[in-house]
């Protein structure tokens, strides 16, 4: 039986899609322990290779990619403290973003596994259940996108967001939310263990309350690390 597709990307994002498989492409070929990869509009810190130094030191083996450049929308657990303010965590919910980050060979091969491209790479980076990624992120954000700088990507057509017409098995999940299905769930669980899932879904239940009373400070306190401050590990420790 074929599947029709009655929901086709657009051609920036066909070619936003493309252009990352093709750099995570290299890195396999080229067999490289990992690789920065940055979109048109990143723009970088100038310290930012020491603090990459860093990042590779602290982050846990096994890691598969670390995202720079977007700040969580949803409640964290974090894992160790990277200095500057800086800190490596995990995501209840992985940002929508793919303007700067870092990949290993183990996650490059991973992405590059044969399956059906039906979203945005943003969106499928989203849903690391899929393809079993190892995803980590560092707060405060390293890298920002260039707000005046044209995409010509954009220029395509880049966000349709469409979801008429796409398939809704169970280990699919449009919104990249792991609570709209249950490979995500269990996954989301596995990642952050049962007691820091549960937190952190305390805090997004009580974002999500608060924002929809207009309370925005309260809703952006109600995501904060609460309860993570202590014994976090120092920059260069591996877990």
């Amino acid at each position: 039986m074929v599947t029709k597709l009655c929901s086709p990307l657009r051609p920036g994002e066909v070619g936003c899609y493309a252009s990352h498989l093709e750099a995570l492409r290299t890195v396999v070929e080229q067999e490289l322990e990992c690789a920065l990869i940055l979109e048109d509009d990143a723009v970088l810190p100038g310290d930012l290779v020491p603090i990459l130094r860093n990042i590779l030191t602290t982050v846990p083996a096994g890691w598969d990619i670390v995202q720079l450049c977007r700040n969580p929308s949803r409640a964290v657990k974090p894992i160790a403290v990277l200095g500057h303010g800086a800190k490596l965590v995990r995501y209840s919910r992985v940002p929508e973003t793919t303007t700067g980050y870092l990949v290993s060979l183990s996650g490059a091969r991973k992405f590059l596994a044969p399956v059906k491209r039906y979203w945005p790479v943003d969106t499928d980076l989203r849903q690391p259940w899929r393809f079993g990624l190892e995803i980590y992120g560092v707060v405060p954000k390293l890298i920002a996108a260039h707000c005046a700088f044209p995409s010509s990507i954009n220029a395509l057509g880049y966000k349709s967001r469409m979801r008429r017409g796409l398939p809704w098995p169970s280990r699919y999940c449009w919104t990249g939310s792991p609570l709209h299905t249950p490979h995500g769930l269990f996954f989301n669980i596995k990642t952050l263990g049962l007691v820091p899932w549960a937190i952190c879904y305390l805090q997004n239940a009580l974002r999500r309350v608060f924002s929809m009373l207009g309370l925005k400070s309260q809703a952006r306190r109600a995501t904060s690390q609460i309860g993570w401050q202590r014994n976090l590990p120092r920059q260069g420790s591996r877990n």
